[in-house]
């Protein structure tokens, strides 16, 4: 997907275009290591907590400098909080922009280069 999206650490979930709703939902339905059953509830995205390894991680791919794709990463355990013993929560929502939150700022260090207004990332080891 080619449209503008921000980085905002002060957001506990990944906003997602409302247009790619059926489709995301699907593939994190399907495309980890095994199904998993996930349910509305509220505009909340909930799984059985002992699912979370079967999901897939999610890969945003940024606009480098050189107008080269640079993959981020997130991983399950960044993007789903527990809610009770066996409910978990998806800190994934739909809406009119795309906007990367907290989920995707955990397990990565990011550099800012305010004077050349830049952003840097690189995976924490």
């Amino acid at each position: 997907v080619k449209e503008p999206g921000s980085f905002d650490s002060g957001a506990n979930v990944m906003m997602m275009a409302e247009d790619f709703k059926p489709q995301v939902l699907q593939l994190l339905r399907t495309a980890g290591k095994k199904p998993v059953t996930i349910t509305e509830e509220s505009g909340l995205y909930e799984i059985y907590c002992g699912d979370t390894e079967n999901l897939p991680p999610i890969t945003f791919f940024i606009l480098g400098l050189k107008g080269e794709d640079v993959a981020l990463e997130v991983l399950p355990a960044s993007y789903v909080y527990k809610s009770t013993e066996a409910t978990c929560i998806l800190a994934i929502t739909f809406g009119d922009r795309w906007i990367l939150g907290l989920p995707t700022i955990t397990g990565h260090y990011f550099f800012y280069d305010w004077d050349k207004g830049r952003i840097g990332f690189a995976g924490v080891k």
